[in-house]
């Protein structure tokens, strides 16, 4: 409880937090604005101007979140750390390989079942193509594992701010009880998520949609701070672990 109530206060403290927060803000509404230009037809240079405008911030945001991600799990209290820069590029080359890894193991996957005697190809034929396929409850379940091997790399690479020795490093991750009670905690949340999609659409004779967005919003943030916290006490023991 005292690392979350430390990590909530660090995230509050944080000014790219903030800075984070109000681009965001801000990106809502220049969205719509595109899309009003390009229907209502209000002239080029206005959707262009805004595109450009919009291009900006959501670099800025993307910025942004890998510098708070950077600040909440430096680890100057165990070594020197890396520069913001050398870090983003870390992240990047990690979700390079992995995506690699995955579409080697998805698309021979993918090919099977849509010729097989599944009813995959003849969903995925009426409903919209290859969305329907990966939405299927089968390659839900695929892509579910696939998000927890990628996240569990994702804890381990910040953390050590290092692309070796992962699978080593895994041991730390999968044999500890506080590792294993938040990594609980953050698949709770991810299964509440996968569940809460198909309300966030409004409902003829259900409560308002607004009700159900708060509620995933709510589960979301929970889902991040969880993610956050995995990192940070993966850190402690890790670092404590060479140490010794």
């Amino acid at each position: 409880m005292k690392s979350l109530i430390d990590l909530v206060n660090q995230i509050r403290r944080n000014r790219f937090v903030w800075k984070l927060c109000i681009s965001l803000v801000v990106l809502l509404p220049l969205a719509t604005l595109m899309v009003i230009a390009e229907k209502l037809g209000m002239g080029v240079w206005v959707y262009r101007s805004t595109s450009a405008i919009f291009a900006l911030v959501s670099i800025y945001i993307l910025f942004s979140f890998y510098r708070v991600l950077y600040d909440l799990t430096s680890v100057n209290q165990y070594k020197t750390d890396i520069s913001l820069f050398s870090f983003i590029w870390l992240t990047l080359k990690y979700q390079i390989i992995f995506g690699l890894i995955i579409v080697l193991l998805f698309l021979p996957i993918l090919y099977l079942f849509n010729y097989s005697g599944f009813g995959v190809a003849e969903s995925a034929e009426k409903i919209g193509g290859i969305s329907s396929v990966y939405d299927s409850p089968i390659f839900i379940i695929f892509r579910q594992i696939a998000e927890f091997f990628f996240l569990m790399g994702f804890v381990i690479v910040v953390g050590s701010r290092a692309l070796d020795s992962i699978s080593a490093k895994l041991k730390i991750l999968f044999f500890n009880k506080s590792t294993i009670i938040i990594m609980s905690i953050v698949v709770a949340l991810n299964i509440l998520i996968e569940l809460g999609k198909p309300l966030i659409s409004p409902k003829p004779s259900g409560p308002p949609s607004l009700v159900y967005n708060l509620i995933l919003m709510t589960v979301y943030v929970g889902y991040i701070l969880s993610i956050l916290a995995l990192i940070r006490e993966w850190q402690k023991l890790y670092f404590q672990s060479i140490s010794n």
